[in-house]
């Protein structure tokens, strides 16, 4: 007969078995965003989106999850609102989890808004991780520590260079446009956000070709930036 205890830590086990195997039951009952603008209830769980209430949200964001999975090269224009980044980025958390030794580039115009410079400050100890940020690596960090399970996991996360480090040997790396860091090492993801206002994306996207291998994905998210050189032109099939 199971007691309480083990009957929880079996469902437990049975819940991060299914989430490893399974993005999108890993977002509906493991991740979390986070609204700065909501003071009550800032942590919010992916599934008040995905869940019948919800059917619009629930299409596009499930359909987004799917589509990420099964290509690795894909260009994606957005708007505001739609929780894009907050997926893409939630994606590569679960493939850290999942995927042991994984290396995840998060790319953006300056390095801070990829990495730690969106982080928020604590007033007293002005500790970089003590309140939640928007950078990628922030969002990275609010999904990872706000799971109900950690897969036996635990992460550290460095400033220079600006990193989040699993105990699997996985990592998420932030660079900016300008980074050489794509020639150091073999990427098994790159994501580059607001691809389109980036001046170099072009050079950007050159450069992180020969790291990925070909399993490995490239996801450039952008919203609307008019006839811009990069992604304007490939995501219309201009060139």
């Amino acid at each position: 007969m199971l007691t309480a205890g083990r009957l929880k830590s079996h469902i437990a086990t049975r819940m991060m078995e299914r989430a490893l195997d399974d993005p999108l039951y890993c977002f509906t009952h493991f991740c979390n965003t986070y609204d700065p603008h909501d003071r009550r209830q800032p942590i919010k769980p992916f599934r008040n989106v995905l869940d019948p209430e919800h059917p619009d949200y629930m299409g596009y964001l499930a359909e987004l999850i799917r589509v990420i999975h099964e290509e690795n090269r894909l260009l994606i224009p957005k708007s505001r609102q739609m929780l894009v980044t907050w997926t893409v980025v939630g994606y590569f958390v679960w493939e850290s989890i999942a995927k042991p030794m994984s290396y995840t580039f998060f790319q953006a115009r300056k390095e801070g808004d990829a990495g730690w410079g969106s982080e928020g400050k604590d007033a007293r100890g002005g500790g970089f991780e003590t309140v939640p940020g928007l950078s990628h690596l922030a969002r990275a960090k609010t999904i990872f520590e706000n799971m109900p399970y950690k897969f036996n996991l635990k992460i550290s996360c460095p400033k220079e260079p600006p990193q989040i480090i699993f105990s699997n040997g996985s990592r998420l790396h932030a660079v900016s446009q300008d980074s050489d860091a794509f020639r150091q090492y073999t990427a098994t993801g790159i994501f580059a956000d607001e691809a389109a206002f980036q001046e170099k994306a072009r050079r950007a996207f050159t450069a992180a070709m020969p790291v990925l291998d070909a399993g490995s994905k490239y996801i450039a998210v952008s919203s609307v930036n008019g006839k811009d050189e990069f992604f304007y032109p490939k995501v219309h099939d201009l060139e």
